[in-house]
C-alpha cells in the first residue's frame, strides 16, 4: 500500500494529502504552493477587491 503525502496550509493549518486536487503548483519546478486551493482563492479574491485597478491590468494584459 502506498501511503500519500500530508502537507500542512500555512494559511489554515488544515492538513491534506498533497496532491494537486488541495495545492496549486509552481510550473517552473513543480513544487506544491504552501497554501492550499481554498485559502488561495480566498486570497487572489481579496487582492483583487483591494486592487481593482491592477487587477483589471494583469487580466487585460494577459489575454
Amino acid at each position: 500500500m502506498e501511503s500519500i503525502t500530508q502537507k500542512r496550509c500555512t494559511l489554515c493549518a488544515k492538513t491534506f494529502p498533497a496532491t494537486r486536487e488541495f495545492f496549486g503548483h509552481y510550473a517552473r519546478n513543480g513544487n506544491f504552493k504552501s497554501n492550499c486551493r481554498e485559502c488561495e482563492r480566498a486570497r487572489v479574491k481579496a487582492w483583487r477587491k483591494k486592487n481593482p485597478q491592477k487587477a483589471t491590468f494583469i487580466k487585460s494584459s494577459t489575454l
